[in-house]
């Protein structure tokens, strides 16, 4: 038996016992280049399906046990300061910590599934292939609302023509859209003290109780829209008494 089939063939074993996240990531790695040397050389493609396989499965596990550990540190259902970092986890950064979280809560018969098909396909299953049928199975997003971001990474091109007038700091009126959808309701107040070009007050002015019917006040230590009203917050004090 080579080298890297032993160690494949131990590597679920190892993957079971691991009660830690960054020893999960440290099997994961492992897993992980012993598929790329495989796959690089063309050979025990067998070997190297089942590498990348147990990679995923080692990737869930680390998302598993993360999330464990964060769970036991969370007062208030916020994230303490003292909790085990994603760097010192094992995980490359917070968006494959969050992918791997993802992971560990699938279903493992969803998985297998997963894996069958991408072996049928002679393709290798990867940790976003499986955070994408995690997106299917579990959050699938809403075909009327198109611009609703189900996860806590929210990716948009470019803004939004429709809301906010040129200026530099302008962010994607979908973020805004985002956040008035979970926090607030319609006719509530909605503050922003970093007005810009007005893409908030843009926004809350839509006739659409999803994210708009708002009520908006904007100010701006150099206000570009009349609608938005200047204040410095150097100043020391809050700008409630403007309206």
């Amino acid at each position: 038996m080579s080298k890297e089939l032993q160690q494949v063939s131990q590597a679920q074993q190892a993957i079971a016992a691991a009660v830690k996240p960054g020893e999960a990531n440290e099997i994961r790695a492992r897993l992980k280049a012993i598929q790329k040397y495989l796959a690089h050389r063309g050979e025990q493609y067998a070997v190297a399906f089942e590498a990348a396989k147990q990679q995923c499965e080692a990737a869930a596990k680390a998302g598993e046990l993360w999330e464990l550990a964060a769970d036991r540190n969370r007062g208030g259902g916020k994230r303490q300061t003292g909790e085990i970092s994603p760097d010192d986890a094992g995980f490359p950064d917070t968006k494959d910590a969050s992918i791997c979280v993802r992971l560990g809560e699938l279903d493992p018969a969803d998985r297998e599934t997963y894996y069958d098909e991408m072996e049928g396909k002679r393709r290798f299953p990867t940790e976003n292939g499986l955070h994408s049928v995690w997106k299917l199975l579990n959050a699938e997003e809403d075909e009327d609302r198109p611009w609703l971001r189900v996860y806590n990474l929210w990716n948009f091109a470019k803004p939004d023509e429709r809301f906010g007038t040129g200026h530099p700091g302008n962010i994607p009126g979908q973020i805004n859209m985002n956040l008035n959808y979970y926090l607030t309701e319609p006719g509530e107040l909605i503050v922003d003290l970093f007005a810009g070009g007005g893409t908030t007050l843009d926004v809350c002015k839509e006739d659409n109780d999803d994210y708009g019917n708002r009520k908006c006040l904007a100010f701006d230590r150099k206000p570009v829209r009349k609608d938005i009203k200047a204040w410095d917050l150097t100043n020391g004090s809050m700008p409630f008494n403007c309206y």
